[in-house]
């Protein structure tokens, strides 16, 4: 049966959805002193190929990037 998990504090918001065999997507924010935004993380399988996840992430310095990776 899956599950979800969610974190926040210390600046950074964490979250997880579970499915029976391990994570489904995941990602984490984190954010400036000031409560803006300043890094996102998102990551979620690729469908139709087992074994491999898309990486999603958005940053202040050099903005959004998305590559596909195999699960480690």
């Amino acid at each position: 049966m899956g599950k979800d998990y969610y974190k926040q504090g210390d600046g950074k918001d964490r979250y997880a959805v579970y499915g029976d065999n391990g994570y489904e997507h995941r990602g984490k924010a984190e954010y400036g002193d000031d409560g803006h935004m300043t890094r996102l993380d998102i990551i979620s399988p690729v469908a139709g190929q087992p074994g491999y996840h898309h990486h999603e992430w958005w940053n202040e310095k050099e903005g959004y990037g998305h590559e596909i990776h195999p699960d480690h």
